[in-house]
């Protein structure tokens, strides 16, 4: 591995040290809340911030599938989640770990896929649309994969589409959880009958869905998604007000809206924090952005407000396109103005074609830097 410390000791090495007969491990003085890593959160919809996580069997919760003859692979790195759960995962389960000194490519990825016969993968939404979009898809070995998990954003149906048309049902599973938790909140092991379900709550995580007052709500009612591991959660490194912000009487409030179907299937829709106004209506980014992606040869998109004087926020948009499809900004802004049910969610700001999305280091799409990047491509002043 690179951009290692000297005084640190090799993989190598430790496995070459003597252990003496009877050896035993120093019992944890706070047994399942000792601290075990402190996280990053992703910082996508704001200020980054540093995550305690404890030794808590939480985090196994959606890995319980693996085998010793399972090869795992992520792309991530030890700060983030995916990154500590496969650390974690492939010592507890006995799995082959696959780790790459190289950032991200899709190519490589399909290469690694192949040549180590990898059955468990796990990638936020961004490196899944990379991986369809790459020319060397439709080619790619992946009769090896046993679950390829993808967590962290939204995803659109055509690229789903194009996913599962290389591999089986059973093997793409759509996931949520949250750096807090160290750990899948739920995973959906049933893609045809849920495609866009983030699945049932994962065994011993409580969860439910309340509006603003605080009140639980019932199937289909959108909400915040709340979710109670039963493990103590120490909260942000020496950041109690933030921690008490999210962490209320053993409920972590994750600011995701939300809703559960009659079946217990859970949806993830917006950030709450996300809320826009536009000519005195209230809307999402996902409401334009699903429009947006019901558009043949739309690979992603990221929406937005442009705040005006006149009406407020107006909808914008960065768009990525499929190779070869050739449409124009234009036509974009044509086809939400014909799909859209209400007049406030059209492009009123426009849209913007750009070869791949801003994201945050982790991979998941980052609002904020998508809207900079509209702003000063396009030559915008917001008004004062």
């Amino acid at each position: 591995m690179c951009n290692i410390s000297e005084d640190v000791i090799s993989i190598q090495e430790v496995l070459q040290t003597p252990v003496d007969d009877g050896f035993k491990p120093t019992p944890l003085k706070l047994g399942t809340d000792h601290q075990l890593a402190i996280l990053s959160t992703s910082g996508s919809t704001g200020n980054q911030k540093a995550v305690v996580v404890t030794n808590s069997r939480a985090i196994l919760c959606g890995f319980t599938q693996l085998t010793t003859e399972d090869v795992q692979y992520a792309s991530s790195g030890m700060d983030w989640a995916l990154g500590l759960y496969t650390i974690v995962t492939s010592g507890v389960f006995s799995t082959r770990r696959i780790i790459s000194e190289k950032p991200f490519d899709p190519s490589e990825t399909l290469r690694i896929i192949d040549q180590y016969q990898v059955t468990w993968v796990m990638q936020p939404p961004g490196q899944v649309a990379a991986i369809v979009n790459c020319p060397d898809f439709e080619k790619a070995n992946l009769q090896s994969l046993r679950y390829y998990i993808y967590t962290g954003g939204r995803c659109t149906m055509e690229v789903q589409g194009k996913l599962r048309q290389r591999i089986d049902s059973g093997v793409m599973n759509f996931g949520f959880g949250l750096s807090e938790t160290a750990s899948f909140s739920s995973l959906n092991w049933h893609y045809d009958a849920k495609p866009n379900s983030v699945g049932r709550p994962s065994p011993g995580y409580k969860l439910k869905i309340i509006n603003d007052q605080g009140e639980s709500l019932g199937p289909n009612e959108e909400g915040e998604v709340c979710l109670n591991t039963g493990s103590f959660w120490p909260g942000y490194y020496k950041n109690p007000k933030a921690t008490d912000e999210v962490y209320k009487n053993s409920w972590l409030h994750s600011g995701d809206l939300g809703y559960m179907d009659d079946d217990g299937f859970l949806y993830i829709v917006d950030r709450k924090k996300d809320v826009l106004k536009y000519a005195a209506n209230k809307y999402y980014p996902h409401e334009v952005e699903d429009i947006i992606s019901g558009m043949p040869g739309v690979l992603e998109v990221c929406a937005f407000g442009i705040w005006n004087m006149q009406g407020g926020d107006a909808p914008a948009a960065n768009v990525v396109l499929m190779p070869s499809v050739h449409i124009s900004e234009q036509d974009v802004e044509d086809y939400v103005a014909q799909h859209a049910n209400t007049e406030f969610l059209r492009l009123h700001a426009g849209c913007l074609f750009i070869n791949d999305l801003k994201r945050s280091p982790n991979g998941k799409t980052n609002r904020a830097a998508n809207k900079d990047h509209f702003l000063r491509t396009k030559g915008v002043q917001i008004d004062s």
